[in-house]
Order: structure tokens, then C-alpha cells, then sequence
């Protein structure tokens, strides 16, 4: 990890660093374990290790001197009374605690364990006992830091106590931080609970509790509960702050374990539809497998039994010769385990094929008057041996009729569909359709006609009732001659009364006929 720069206001200090190393070297060997006896180190009382190369930031205040270490894998600050010999370890973090200096009784450093640079102020009650203390104006004594008030030189300090926490301090308080957590082995996204466990010494109270979970994570609760999202040995550190201001803390580590490989397991089923398929039918597989544990299926293969394969969870496939073939469904979890299963599917052979036939009708008149009869003729062409076994007419108005041969007459007019089923012996059916118009009979046109005349001039006129129109004009004019067209004109050779009579046709026969007299005179 990258070393922090030393912090301007500490500048002077790493002078005097320089020579409190050298200080060290003289008063222990560079390496190894220093044991009571050897020169230079008077009442040695218990075995030193002496790590020179990892040692950074020392200062020294009388017999003491405070340095940085970072043999368990961070920066930490130690204490060397180098009267006794005896070294203590003033800080365990997992974060850096960095630039150490001492005055009097009271140790100043850097601390990292916010991800900021913060001002640790540290008092001494012994060397092994630390206690919090308070900042206050610079009484301008030699070797104090700003902003420190140092004790009276010819006070004495208490007795230093023994054991893993602080000694006695302000207010007779002390705690020891410790704490638990549940479960043991936990597995990655399991709720770690901590339990807090600290014990307080005096008549105080904890203030506040601060966690660091290892990998980026805080709680300010007493006993907390954390997830962590990846597998490892996270060190979890507690820091204790008692009402007087007195702190404690203790770091343990938490190994989270990643979720085993063997937990999953899987039973392979499939089903198929349909259940007994013919040669060219598309079957229809599904699978069925079911799986235990917190696992996925990431593959599927499957053999037909005919050389055919897919990797489709449900796919589809056809055959095309029949027989039983043996179907395999091979299952891969997430986590490589594997389960199988096999099914027999049988196609079958198509079944003999059947008879069929084609009909067809013929009628009499495609249309007919309301009550007029429609005669109907069934026929139907048949192939392999088979016999028609019933013919099946439906006349569109709801009446119905059998036979090879129908009549059938319609009651109001309209288009009707007609339809023969003809139904061989196998059971085989074929039809055929036809339309009739049934159309209600025009009604008869009739006509009133009339004569005009002037000189020997004839003119006719008629008034048709009905869709017909006038086919001829036929005059009479009573002297035994005749005459044709709407306008005639006719010359009488001898004088008398005589009748014009003129008679109109209608394209539908209809006649009507009108008179008229002629008066000759010479």
C-alpha cells in the first residue's frame, strides 16, 4: 500500500525521527530479539523484537519514544521505554495511524480510520495506559506540542497497570472493547449480527460505538447487523467511546465463505406431446426437470434417438421413420452438476388409406317461380372399393330430403344454396353445392287506348299500366280497310256513317282497343 506523506507541521519532528532511530540502533542490535543481559539495554524484562526496516516517524521524550511500525501489515504506533526495554503497542487498526510525537506525557499521531487525516491526542498513565484528553492553550513549556498543556515535571504518574486494556483514568473509568458476531461462517449476502461486548471499569458509560466491517462499510449502532456481497477475510474493527472521553478498540476477523459447489442438485423429467406420434408429426417435448438448492439450469441436450439433437429447453421434432426410439434430456446446473433422463417415444407406421369420393348435383332449372318444382340429380365418383351408403340433400329453407334423386319447391322467392353429403361405406364423406334463384312471376300490364281524328287524319293513344310497352297498332276503319301505326290517314270513296275502331298490343299479349266515329259527306 502507498505510504502517506508527512504532514507539514510535522517536518521538525522527522529531523528529530532521524536521530531517535538512531537513538534505537544504538541502544538494541538491528534485528533480532533483544534479551535481558546485554549491553546497552539496562532491566530488560521481557524479549523485544526489533524491526528496523519497518520503522518510520520515531520521536523520543525522555525514556520514551514513539514510532510508526508497520510489521502487521499497517502503520500502527508503538512506545519504547528504553529504560525497561520494554516496547507497547499503543494502537491495533487496520487503518494507518501515521507520524507520531510525544511531549511530556502526551502522544499526538495521525489517523486514517475515516479516510481523512484526523489529530489523535493521546494522555499517558504509564506507558501502556492511554486515555483521551483534552486540548488547551500552550503554557510555552519546552517540548509540548500547540495547543497541549503538559503536567507538572514533579508530578508523579500513577502506577501502570497491567492487561489488554487501558488502566485506570480520569473518573476511575476503563473499558475493554470487545464483541461477537452470529453466524460463525457466515456465507455472502447472510446477515452477520455483531453483539457488542465491551466492558466498562468506574462509574461511567459508553458514549458511542463505531464499526468498520473491512470492505468500505460503518455503523455507529450498538450491536449492528451487515451483509457482505463477496467471499474473503474482512477485518472488522470496534472502537469504544466512553462518557469521560476514555476509548478502546479491538479488531477481529471475519472470514465469509462462498457458497458451495455441491449444493445443488437436479432430477431430469420430460414429457412429450402427442403421446403416440406418427411419422412426420411434430412432437413436442418438454422439460420437466425440477432443481434443489439456489442453482440454474445452464444447458440442455438433447439426443432423439434417431442422430437428431437440439439445445432448446422445449423444443420440437418430427420423425420420419417410425419405430421406438430412446429420447435422452442431459441437464448442466450453474454450478456443473449434472442430472439426466431418458424416455422411449414409439412413432407409429400411418394408417391404410381411405376411401373417397367426389359429388356433384344436377338440376332441372337454375330458376324457378314460388311452388314451382326443382328436380335434383345427386352423383358421385368414388375410388378404391367403397359403395355409396346414403345421399343427403339440404335445401337451404330448412327442408331436407334423401336419395340419388330430389324435388324440391320453394315457398318465397330468394337464392337458396343446396347441398348433397354422400357417405361411403368406410364413413367417408364428400359433398357438393348449387344455388337456386326462386323469383316471383311479373304482374300482367294492361292498357287503355284512344282515337283523335282530323279530316281524314288518325292519331292513337294508350295509357299502359305495368312493365310493358306498346308491340303494335292495328285500325279498322269500317269500309273494310285496315291500317297500321300510331298516325294514319284514310280517303272514304262514298258518303256514310262510319266506326274506326283501333286496337293495341302490349309486348305480353294484353290488347285494348278504342272507337270512333267518321262522318262522310260529299
Amino acid at each position: 500500500m502507498r505510504k502517506p506523506r508527512v504532514p507539514v507541521t510535522y517536518l521538525v519532528v522527522f529531523i528529530v525521527a532521524v536521530i531517535s532511530i538512531a537513538v534505537i540502533a544504538t541502544a538494541a542490535p538491528q534485528s533480532g530479539t533483544l534479551t535481558s543481559g546485554e549491553p546497552g539495554v539496562p532491566g530488560l524484562t521481557r524479549a523485544l523484537e526489533v524491526f528496523p526496516n519497518n520503522l518510520s516517524h520515531a520521536d523520543i521524550s525522555g525514556h520514551r519514544i514513539v514510532y510508526s511500525d508497520y510489521r502487521n501489515g499497517s502503520w500502527d504506533i508503538f512506545l519504547f521505554n528504553h529504560t525497561s526495554g520494554r516496547e507497547y503497542q499503543l494502537t491495533n487498526d487496520s487503518y494507518d495511524q501515521m507520524n507520531p510525537t510525544i511531549s511530556c506525557d502526551l502522544v499526538a499521531w495521525y489517523d486514517n480510520s475515516t479516510g481523512a487525516w484526523d489529530l489523535v491526542l493521546l494522555k499517558l498513565y504509564g506507558d501502556s495506559a492511554a486515555y483521551g484528553v483534552c486540548t488547551g492553550p500552550d503554557q510555552g513549556r519546552i517540548g509540548c506540542p500547540a495547543g497541549v498543556v503538559c503536567p507538572p515535571t514533579s508530578t508523579p504518574a500513577p502506577t501502570p497497570t497491567s492487561g489488554p486494556g487501558p488502566g485506570p483514568g480520569p473518573g476511575n473509568c476503563s473499558c475493554m472493547a470487545n464483541f461477537t458476531w452470529s453466524p460463525q461462517s457466515p456465507g455472502i449476502n447472510d446477515t452477520v449480527n455483531f453483539t457488542d461486548r465491551t466492558t466498562v471499569s468506574g462509574n461511567c458509560s459508553i458514549r458511542s460505538w463505531a464499526w468498520n466491517f473491512g470492505d468500505g462499510g460503518s455503523s455507529t449502532e450498538q450491536n449492528p447487523g451487515y451483509a457482505y456481497a463477496q467471499p474473503g477475510t474482512y477485518p472488522v474493527g470496534l472502537n469504544v467511546t466512553l462518557g469521560s472521553g476514555i476509548m478502546c478498540n479491538t479488531s477481529r476477523n471475519v472470514t465469509v465463505s462462498p457458497p458451495p459447489s455441491d449444493n445443488c442438485s437436479c432430477t431430469a423429467d420430460f414429457t412429450w406431446s402427442p403421446q403416440s406420434p406418427g411419422i412426420n408429426d411434430t412432437v413436442n417435448f418438454t422439460d420437466m426437470t425440477t432443481v434443489s438448492g439456489d442453482c440454474a439450469i445452464q444447458a440442455w441436450a438433447w439426443d432423439f434417438g434417431d442422430g437428431g439433437s437440439s439445445t432448446e429447453q422445449n423444443p420440437g421434432y418430427a420423425y420420419a421413420q417410425p419405430g421406438t426410439y430412446p429420447v435422452t434430456l442431459d441437464v448442466t446446473l450453474s454450478d456443473g452438476a449434472a442430472c439426466n433422463a431418458s424416455r422411449d417415444v414409439t412413432v407409429s407406421s400411418p394408417p391404410p388409406e381411405n376411401c373417397s369420393c367426389t359429388a356433384s348435383i344436377a338440376k332441372d332449372r337454375d330458376q324457378a317461380e314460388p311452388d314451382q318444382a326443382v328436380a335434383f340429380t345427386g352423383s358421385a365418383e368414388v375410388s378404391r372399393d367403397c359403395a355409396i351408403q346414403a345421399w343427403a340433400w339440404d335445401f337451404g329453407d330448412g327442408a331436407t330430403g334423401d336419395g340419388e334423386t330430389a324435388s324440391h319447391a320453394y315457398a318465397a322467392a330468394g337464392t337458396y344454396t343446396v347441398t348433397l353429403v354422400v357417405t361411403l361405406s368406410d364413413g367417408t364423406p364428400c359433398q357438393a353445392t348449387t344455388d337456386v334463384t326462386v323469383v316471383a312471376p311479373p304482374e300482367p300490364c294492361s292498357c287503355s287506348a284512344s282515337i283523335t281524328t282530323s279530316g281524314n287524319s288518325f292519331h292513337g293513344d294508350v295509357d299502359v299500366q305495368g312493365d310493358c310497352s306498346v308491340t303494335d297498332w292495328a285500325w279498322d276503319f269500317g269500309d273494310g280497310t285496315t291500317g297500321s301505326g300510331q298516325d294514319v290517314t284514310h280517303d272514304y270513296t262514298s258518303e256514310g256513317t262510319y266506326t274506326v275502331t283501333l286496337t293495341v298490343t302490349l309486348d305480353d299479349g294484353s290488347t285494348c282497343q278504342a272507337t270512333s266515329q267518321a262522318f262522310v259527306v260529299f
